[in-house]
């Protein structure tokens, strides 16, 4: 109906009904295509992959790999045919238009049926399971690139932090929306839920299959005031499993050393001064699986109310389940320590031998740093301590403690201009 230029309708008597751009409105109907699309006002491209597969999505053909050769033309794809390949066609049609074309709605799919699987592949399974996606188009800003490998879906992108309802707590903590989609009308956001499973490697969750995004998604201060910002603000290379085996992805999880972190601490001010500590924001740190591998992260202590951004190296060489914490001031540290361990993809560990080698002043750090903001001395500590209550993994524990009037320290305010624009030239 879609490719011919000119088409007639006839009954069984073969009498002239009328062509497509006379029936537009009844056949827009009938077939949830946009009229648009049938009169070809618009050009196909011009509609998301998502909305394009829901127009096939109640297609029945004879021989299941038709339903994937029949869209050849409709995403201007081509591949080589293959009967007996089964459902196998329609997942190399989706590899087929990742090649071609940047649209991430592909991706926002459900599964036709209920299904009792916790996870789910990053392909579909048949156009069926875009049946609910005719009035999506593509969510845009938060990736850049993505392409399929051997590990699946290789993606440059930004995540959301997720707070799961689910019962399991550590699935609460390591839960992430990626944003996919646009839903019209009303034009609201959506993505799906990802779980990671290993550095760098994350799995759809069948349940829930879309989550709405906040209207200030994109509103991102230091401080991280909603759950709605990108993560960390920065945009890092993952990928997403396409071959789904639900064992080996579990053994996989339970493999992995974690460390639940908050992104952010929090210092109010009591009658006497009395600190309190409140973690926001928290996350998932998984730690490489070597003990002579070094990771760190950023994360930021508010201070009656002003930001002081810090970094955390773990030392995992004398304990691999409760590694040691070092702390860096990111307010003084314009340096090369500062560059190679905090604004590097953080799934990308170095040796602690080429570090002390190239950065000897790594051997200053401690597990605390002392600060100064309006007369007033604080003491910054961490450690990695055992898990409480429904966790499973161990927990960094962050304070924020008022020094008493003894303390001398060097007095500083908080500077949260780019780090990397006073770096000094890398040997």
């Amino acid at each position: 109906m879609l490719a011919p230029l000119d088409l007639q309708f006839y009954n069984s008597r073969w009498a002239l009904i009328g062509t497509k751009e006379e029936l537009g409105k009844e056949l827009s109907k009938i077939t949830r295509i946009p009229i648009e699309a049938i009169t070809a006002a618009r050009s196909l491209r011009s509609f998301s992959a998502a909305a394009r597969m829901s127009w096939a999505s109640e297609r029945v053909t004879t021989r299941e790999e038709d339903i994937a050769y029949c869209l050849l033309g409709l995403f201007d794809v081509h591949m080589p045919l293959v009967y007996g390949e089964g459902n196998k066609a329609f997942y190399r049609l989706q590899e087929e238009i990742i090649k071609k074309t940047f649209d991430p709605s592909l991706f926002a799919w459900q599964p036709d049926d209920e299904t009792a699987q916790t996870y789910l592949s990053v392909l579909a399974t048949s156009p069926a399971d875009f049946r609910k996606c005719g009035l999506t188009r593509p969510f845009m800003s938060p990736i850049s690139e993505y392409s399929m490998t051997n590990r699946g879906l290789k993606m440059t992108a930004s995540l959301i932090p997720y707070e799961s309802p689910s019962q399991h707590i550590d699935e609460q903590l390591w839960s992430n929306i990626l944003p996919i989609g646009v839903h019209e009308p009303g034009s609201w956001a959506f993505g799906i839920v990802l779980l990671r499973t290993a550095p760098g490697v994350y799995i759809r969750l069948a349940s829930p299959g879309f989550v709405p995004l906040k209207e200030d998604f994109d509103e991102d201060g230091p401080s991280g005031e909603c759950w709605g910002h990108l993560a960390d603000g920065i945009t890092h290379a993952f990928h997403i499993l396409a071959d789904i085996d639900e064992d080996t992805v579990v053994s996989q999880a339970n493999e992995l050393r974690r460390i639940f972190c908050p992104r952010s601490v929090e210092l109010q001010a009591g009658a006497n001064y009395a600190p309190s500590y409140r973690g926001r924001l928290a996350g998932v740190h998984t730690l490489p699986p070597l003990p002579y591998y070094i990771t760190a992260f950023s994360s930021v202590a508010m201070v009656f109310g002003r930001p002081f951004p810090f970094g955390i190296i773990f030392d995992s060489r004398e304990n691999v389940v409760y590694p040691k914490c070092l702390l860096i001031d990111k307010s003084t540290w314009y340096s090369r320590l500062f560059f190679l361990l905090l604004l590097r993809d953080p799934n990308t560990p170095m040796s602690w031998d080429i570090v002390n080698k190239e950065l000897p002043e790594i051997s200053g750090l401690t597990d605390h740093l002392i600060m100064e903001y309006e007369g007033k001395s604080f003491e910054l500590a961490a450690r990695v301590i055992e898990p409480k209550g429904y966790q499973r993994t161990p927990r960094l524990d962050v304070t924020v403690a008022m020094l008493g009037p003894s303390a001398t320290t060097k007095v500083h305010e908080p500077n949260l201009a780019p780090c990397c624009e006073h770096l000094p030239p890398m040997g």
